[in-house]
């Protein structure tokens, strides 16, 4: 077996100080912007899906509804998404985004733009990474 060293640190532990870098962003756009980067994506989601359910959410977004159940809550105290029960069916919330969180994904989506023109990758990388670390799991 041959030894790495601290300049070519291996491809997993690579990753890893990736995924602890992408943990730092995370942490400075929830505190600069409001949003982290979970976050995001939800509201992102919410564009494209204007009156969405929560379970439809969470199967859109492929987490567990009780994960998903949190960040709601997170996102409707700070005023980014309205809840409202639907009107066929008593027991399913639906999901607006309001204006407050219209203009949060604005300003979150100018900082991810303004990230992604530093960071060149190709999503068929990503992809391939994402499919290895999931038949791990």
């Amino acid at each position: 077996m041959s030894r790495r060293t601290m300049k070519d640190p291996g491809p997993f532990l690579s990753i890893l100080r990736l995924g602890m870098q992408i943990q730092q962003i995370n942490q400075k756009m929830e505190h600069e912007i409001g949003v982290s980067l979970t976050q995001w994506s939800l509201l992102r989601c919410m564009v494209d899906n204007p009156t969405i359910s929560a379970l439809d959410l969470a199967q859109e977004l492929g987490v567990q509804p009780s994960t998903l159940t949190q960040i709601l809550k997170r996102l409707e105290r700070k005023k980014y998404i309205f809840v409202t029960k639907d009107p066929l069916d008593a027991r399913r919330k639906l999901l607006s985004l309001t204006r407050a969180g219209n203009s949060t994904l604005l300003e979150a989506n100018r900082t991810i733009a303004a990230l992604e023109k530093h960071v060149k990758f190709s999503n068929t990388a990503v992809r391939e990474i994402s499919r290895g670390l999931t038949h791990l799991l």
